[in-house]
């Protein structure tokens, strides 16, 4: 059967946007669908405006800190003149992705996709083209709890569409979203309110640095609000009233739902396997299961890890293996991801729960330390760092890393590999420490 297409992708987020340009590489000829904008979330509305956000963040800190240091500094900040600016950007990024795709060879096609047939993509109800194999790749969305008056709040999209910066506001959610947005509000000025449904923020991370995070965090001014849940959202003129189902209320300017995401579903009118949560299953080549095995989904549509450079390590493995003769399988172990908190977490490979419950207690080595950064003495900055490693009793190899404040997520990218590497408690040990720097403390530490 002949095809208009060796390859479509139905996304132009991260994952499609690599894989597409990978295939096209290789000599396919790739089609890419894409109802918004080129980009999508991480670029867009995602983690490059929020990286943008949080080095504005640090820069206040870093003016706070001046004095410390025998700088006379007065300033203001003119939120809205930074936001035309971080938009600014954003649209230069996303008319170099469209450029890229054009240098590619790769047809973009604008509207909405859905999958109508085994081979065959319907593009608004109007155009169908079809192609020998398919990626999905639309990624997820932001969603609400069912609170009543939940349209008086906004989710992370509508971050990048303040013009003022609010003076108060409640943040619900405990997850990357939430407390990242959290410590970038507080540190520009805003009175933050964050809810929580549990005790404690961040699921699923070392309660160490959690911990040592939420104190931070409590430092800073940030209010915490934990086992509860938002009941009702009523106006009060420009403000909002938010009510706790512990009775408490708080009149704020903006509510910010940072309550979790859901993949994107819409892009596909046949039957494919899917999650409870409405992930598309798919196996170690990312193929979806059932009988279309030409039919590949990759990202957060499969939510498995749901990080920007998985995404773009999926596609790119889907065209190496198309087109280019590859035999590559997923790997999702020991993936370093980053908190760009105030200050920022940088963690890879187990947290001591999990050890603990794969290795057992007795089997594992725990060395942590919590220390002043140098950089925070002059201004007498009151905001610690903290460092943990786990390592494995029997082969001596480190599993795992946790790590709070300035410059952790850089350190955690090069740790990665060391867990990846199977370096060991000894080797780190050997290695000479850079002095003076905060990293030494990480190879010191036993």
């Amino acid at each position: 059967m002949t095809y208009d297409f060796d390859l479509i992708v139905i996304g132009a987020g991260s994952g499609g946007l690599a894989g597409a340009k990978r295939a096209a590489q290789y000599g396919a000829k790739v089609a890419i669908i894409e109802n918004d904008r080129v980009g999508g979330t991480c670029v867009i509305r995602g983690c490059v405006p929020k990286k943008i956000m949080s080095y504005a963040a640090h820069t206040a800190d870093t003016l706070a800190d001046a004095h410390g240091y025998g700088f006379n500094v007065d300033v203001s900040f003119d939120f809205k003149k930074f936001a035309e600016a971080r938009n600014s950007e954003i649209d230069r990024l996303e008319g170099l992705h469209k450029t890229f795709l054009d240098k590619a060879g790769v047809t973009l096609l604008n509207g909405k996709g859905v999958l109508t047939g085994a081979h065959e993509v319907t593009i608004d109800d109007q155009q169908t083209i079809t192609g020998k194999y398919i990626m999905l790749a639309t990624g997820g969305h932001p969603t609400k709890p069912p609170v009543k008056g939940a349209e008086h709040g906004f989710i992370s999209d509508g971050v990048f569409d303040l013009t003022e910066l609010p003076k108060k506001m409640v943040i619900v959610g405990g997850g990357y979203i939430g407390v990242e947005f959290a410590s970038i509000f507080n540190a520009l000025g805003t009175e933050v309110h964050l809810v929580l449904r549990r005790d404690v923020m961040l699921a699923g991370f070392d309660q160490d640095i959690r911990d040592h995070l939420t104190n931070e965090l409590k430092k800073r001014g940030v209010i915490f609000h934990c086992i509860c849940n938002t009941e009702t959202i009523t106006p009060k003129g420009k403000q909002k009233l938010v009510k706790l189902d512990t009775g408490d209320e708080i009149l704020v300017d903006e509510v910010l739902f940072a309550t979790g995401r859901k993949p994107n579903t819409t892009c596909f009118d046949i039957d494919l396997p899917l999650c409870d949560n409405g992930a598309v299953i798919v196996n170690n080549k990312l193929q979806t299961q059932g009988e279309h095995k030409h039919i590949y989904a990759v990202g957060d549509l499969t939510d498995r890890v749901n990080l920007t450079p998985v995404a773009i390590r999926d596609g790119r493995m889907i065209a190496e293996n198309l087109f280019n003769d590859g035999d590559f399988s997923l790997d999702d172990g020991d993936i370093a991801t980053a908190v760009f908190s105030i200050p920022p977490l940088g963690t890879c490979g187990l947290n001591e729960a999990l050890a603990c419950e794969e290795y057992g207690e007795d089997n594992i080595k725990v060395f942590k330390t919590t220390f002043r950064p140098m950089v925070n003495v002059l201004p007498n900055r009151d905001e610690k760092m903290f460092m943990k490693a786990i390592y494995h009793k029997k082969t001596d190899k480190l599993i795992g890393a946790h790590l709070m404040g300035r410059d952790a997520p850089e350190m955690v990218q090069f740790i990665g590999t060391c867990i990846k590497a199977g370096v060991t408690h000894k080797q780190m040990l050997q290695t000479m420490p850079l002095h003076p720097s905060s990293a030494e403390e990480f190879v010191l530490l036993k």
